[in-house]
């Protein structure tokens, strides 16, 4: 078990697959690594071919898009810890899921914040009925401000 969902509360009304936890628990690993290989990864391993990933940095679509999508990652911070608190399930498949979690970001300022943050996600359904789930869509939502604070010049 992953870091990202080790204290995770799953719904109960529709059990997940293992897969879609999984790939859900490997997009916020992948989220939180400065290794350029991170993005491709998240890529390859996590989207759909044609996926697309909505987050504070911009709109990336498709393979190509997702793959630059990390490459700023380490610009601004020096380490990312994301951890999934509760999963909300919106369909009888497990497909449409909404997150809600918490965010340590260690800025290369030294500044710390912790922040909460919610996720829609979108399962490809095709790829999660043959074993191995990828994310039509993520859209993350969260509050700028205390980042944009944290970043100012003292």
């Amino acid at each position: 078990m992953s870091y990202v969902t080790e204290e995770t509360v799953w719904p109960e009304a529709v059990a997940l697959d293992d897969g879609v936890k999984n790939v859900v628990s490997l997009f916020y690993q992948l989220a939180d690594d400065n290794n350029p290989q991170a993005g491709p990864r998240m890529a390859s391993e996590v989207f759909t071919p044609d996926g697309k990933f909505i987050a504070a940095g911009g709109t990336f679509q498709g393979k190509e898009e997702i793959s630059r999508s990390r490459d700023n990652a380490s610009r601004m911070t020096k380490a990312r810890r994301h951890e999934i608190r509760k999963v909300f399930v919106n369909d009888k498949q497990g497909h449409d899921l909404f997150l809600l979690g918490q965010a340590k970001l260690d800025f290369i300022n030294g500044k710390t914040v912790e922040a909460p943050f919610a996720t829609h996600v979108v399962i490809d359904a095709r790829s999660s009925a043959a074993g191995s789930p990828r994310l039509e869509s993520l859209e993350v939502f969260a509050d700028s401000a205390p980042i944009a604070n944290a970043l100012k010049k003292d």
